[in-house]
């Protein structure tokens, strides 16, 4: 269902864009001035040379492009605030609060692949349809309140995500000028987010004596997915692209597994976001 959802919006936004693609060709067609034809270059676009003097059109007209691509992405939380049993087994509506309060950042690391259309257009210079696989690993930590009163913080507790997206991504480029593009991106897709390594303790200023109710299994969910992003493209040459960028990806539901002991019928959820600073490097093959 997550899939048939992500499709039926991606066709549609496909469609609106390509139309647009060929509205601003066939615009830009009929107002452009006739001017008298440059010589002929003689470089063969496959040697990766940008012939001189073709500063606003050093990008290739139709290519399949594969690239790879690193950088840091800096998690966001929002529905921070679980409640669990606090194991009195006279008072069972009193409940610990367990409060997700950080989170690290993570090295990513992407792969892509796709096709770009060139539309000969002032302002839309290009538009690319592609898939994207990115993943990362951040650490998301908090505290437990002792029957959810504010004096009685006294456990901490950490757990780890790997984070792998899968999304579908349109990009489209804007006016080049000197081999620079400025772009824009819009992405969906399919977010698979395993959550592992929970482990808990005393806060450093907590007196030893306290123990805690249990831990929390490992667990994997999988989400819808989507991202919006900005940056600007460098032609290397006709074949090498270098593209630095802003990513923000909402990557849905992190949760553990159920907990053990008295926490059996628990589990900590949290809904994850990201920003990222991302660079990568595409090879373009013209088709």
């Amino acid at each position: 269902m997550i899939i048939n959802r992500t499709m039926n919006k991606i066709n549609i936004i496909s469609a609106v864009i390509l139309s647009a693609c060929l509205y601003f060709t066939t615009a830009a067609a009929d107002t452009m001035p006739v001017v008298p034809q440059a010589p002929v270059s003689t470089v063969n676009p496959g040697d990766g040379v940008i012939p001189a003097g073709n500063d606003n059109q050093a990008s290739p007209v139709g290519s399949i492009y594969v690239g790879i691509g690193t950088g840091f992405m800096f998690p966001h939380l929002t529905h921070t605030t679980n409640f669990t049993t606090s194991g009195l087994s006279f008072l069972p509506s009193l409940q610990d609060k367990y409060v997700t309060n950080h989170a690290k950042s993570s090295i990513e690391a992407s792969f892509l692949a796709g096709y770009r259309w060139q539309c000969q257009s002032q302002w839309l210079s290009a538009l690319s349809l592609g898939v994207e696989y990115t993943y990362s690993r951040p650490e998301l930590s908090g505290n437990i309140f002792k029957f959810s009163l504010p004096q009685a913080k006294i456990f901490q507790y950490k757990y780890k995500v790997a984070e792998q997206a899968i999304l579908l991504k349109l990009k489209f480029n804007f006016h080049e000028w000197h081999h620079f593009s400025p772009y824009a991106s819009v992405g969906a897709g399919i977010a698979v987010n395993h959550v592992y390594g929970y482990t808990t303790g005393l806060l450093p200023n907590v007196p030893p004596g306290y123990s805690s109710l249990g831990n929390f299994a490992s667990a994997t969910t999988t989400n819808f997915a989507d991202s919006f992003g900005a940056g600007i493209d460098y032609w290397v040459n006709n074949n090498l692209q270098l593209s630095l960028g802003y990513e923000y990806t909402h990557y849905g539901v992190v949760r553990t597994g159920y907990g053990s002991g008295v926490l059996a019928n628990d589990r900590l959820s949290n809904s994850l976001s990201s920003n990222a600073v991302t660079l990568s490097i595409v090879r373009f093959f013209q088709g």
